[in-house]
C-alpha cells in the first residue's frame, strides 16, 4: 500500500502518543475531556438521536465475471478500506441512517459531532474515537441560531467530499419540503471544490444556505441533521445512475464552463506533479495514448468546472488509479474506461463506481510498485487493451 508504515513507526507516531496520553488523563479526570473537546468514547447517532427518520441496511451486488474476481476483487480485499468479505461476490451492504440531534456540537478543529454528556464522539456505527479524530483543543464557543444544519466536513479529499458529503446530501434535498430551510456547515478554507459544489446546490434548492466554521470554533444551538449513507465496503460509493445524472445536470447549470462540442472524446487523465503512483515507463504509454488519440487532461483544485465538462464529453477515460477517477460521476452511461494499477496496489473503488453507473469498465495490471508506487504500467499491455 502506498506510504505505508510499520507497525512500530505508527505505534511512535506524535499523533498516537498524544491521544494515548490523553485518553490516560482524561479517565483519571474527567473534566479535561469537556475543556479540551475530546471523546473518549462513540455513540451511533441514531441511538442518541432526537428522532430517528432513517436507519436502515441494504444489498447492493453487481454482476462480476471470474476474470474481475481473479484480477480486481480478490487482489482489492487487502488495499480497500472497510468490510471486504463481499468483494468476491461483488457486493455488499449500504448502511444509511438519516436523524435529528439535539444538544450535540460541531467540533471545527476536527470537523466532528462531539456529545457532551457522554464526551462521546457521534459516527455511524459506533467505532471507538482513534487518533484522526480524537484531538485536544480549547475551542471558542460560537452560538447558531435556530433552525436545522448539516455538517459536511470532508474538506481534503476529493473522493470523500463526494462519496460521504455531496451525494448524501443530494439525495436528502431530492425528497426535501422546499419550504423546510437547511443549513450546510463547511469548514473555512476547505477544498475548493466544496465552496463550488455547494453554490451549485443552493443554485438548484433554494431551501439550502452554506455557513462556514473555523478549526478554533466550537459550535453548539441548532438542530444537526444526522445524514449518513456508506457501504460496508467503504470503496462502494452512495451513489445510483439517477442520482449521478442529477448531480451532474446541477453542477453543469452552475459552474459556468463552456459547454462545446469539441472538447476531447478520448481522454488521459494525467497525474501532473503527483508524488504517488508516477509510471516508469512514462513515455512510451504516452506513445501508445498518443496513437490512440488520447487528450491529457490534468485536474486540480483550480479547474473543477472543466473536469466536469470534460468527463461528460469523454467518450474514453485512460487513468492510473486515483482520486481523479472520481469524475467518472459525471460521465455519459456506456463511456469507456481503462484504469491502469501497480501490481501490489489494486483498488475496487471505480470499478465499484464504473459498473453503478453503467460505463465499460476495463484495467491494465502493471508491475510492483515501490514505497511511492512508482511502477511499470505496461505499455504494451495498454496497447492491447486500447485495441481490443
Amino acid at each position: 500500500m502506498a506510504r505505508k508504515k510499520s507497525k512500530l513507526r505508527q505505534i511512535l507516531s506524535i499523533r498516537r502518543l498524544r491521544w494515548s496520553f490523553m485518553r490516560g488523563a482524561i479517565r483519571l479526570w474527567p473534566p479535561l475531556g469537556r475543556a479540551f473537546a475530546f471523546p473518549l468514547i462513540s455513540l451511533r447517532a441514531v441511538d442518541c438521536a432526537a428522532k430517528v427518520l432513517e436507519d436502515r441496511q441494504e444489498l447492493w451486488k453487481i454482476d462480476v465475471t471470474p476474470e474481475e474476481v481473479r484480477d480486481i476483487l480478490r487482489p482489492s480485499a487487502g488495499n480497500d478500506t472497510g468490510d471486504t468479505k463481499g468483494n468476491e461476490a461483488g457486493e455488499t451492504v449500504m448502511r444509511r441512517q438519516l436523524a435529528l440531534l439535539e444538544n450535540c456540537e460541531v467540533l471545527g478543529h476536527t470537523g466532528t459531532i462531539f456529545r457532551p454528556q457522554e464526551q462521546a464522539l457521534v459516527n455511524l456505527d459506533g467505532s471507538r474515537p482513534n487518533w484522526n479524530f480524537s484531538k485536544p483543543a480549547r475551542l471558542q464557543r460560537h452560538q447558531l441560531a435556530p433552525g436545522r444544519y448539516v455538517l459536511l466536513p470532508n474538506m481534503g479529499h476529493y473522493y470523500h467530499l463526494f462519496a460521504n458529503d455531496i451525494l448524501p446530501l443530494l439525495a436528502v434535498l431530492e425528497n426535501r419540503s422546499p419550504e423546510l430551510p437547511l443549513t450546510a456547515l463547511v469548514p473555512t478554507g476547505g477544498h475548493p471544490v466544496q465552496q463550488q459544489a455547494c453554490d451549485a446546490l443552493v443554485k438548484a434548492y433554494p431551501c439550502l444556505r452554506v455557513e462556514e466554521f473555523g478549526k478554533s470554533e466550537r459550535l453548539s444551538g441548532g438542530t444537526l441533521e444526522w445524514i449518513a449513507a456508506l457501504g460496508a465496503n467503504y470503496e462502494w460509493m452512495p451513489v445510483t445512475r439517477d442520482l449521478a445524472t442529477q448531480l451532474t445536470r446541477i453542477l453543469r447549470n452552475g459552474n459556468g464552463a463552456p459547454q462545446d462540442s469539441t472538447r476531447a472524446k478520448r481522454v488521459f487523465l494525467d497525474r501532473g506533479t503527483a508524488k504517488l503512483r508516477r509510471m516508469r515507463d512514462d513515455v512510451a504509454v504516452r506513445a501508445v495514448l498518443d496513437r490512440h488519440g488520447y487528450r491529457p487532461f490534468i485536474a486540480h483544485y483550480g479547474n473543477f468546472a472543466e473536469q466536469v465538462e470534460t468527463f461528460h464529453a469523454a467518450d474514453r477515460v485512460v487513468a492510473v488509479h486515483g482520486a481523479g477517477l472520481t469524475n467518472l460521476l459525471f460521465c455519459r452511461p456506456g463511456t469507456q474506461v481503462v484504469e491502469i494499477f501497480p501490481e501490489n496496489f489494486v483498488k475496487s473503488t471505480y470499478f465499484w463506481l464504473s459498473r453503478r453507473l453503467g460505463l465499460d469498465y476495463r484495467y491494465v495490471i502493471g508491475g510492483p510498485g515501490d514505497y511511492d508506487q512508482t511502477f511499470q504500467a505496461g505499455a504494451e499491455a495498454l496497447d492491447i487493451r486500447l485495441r481490443d
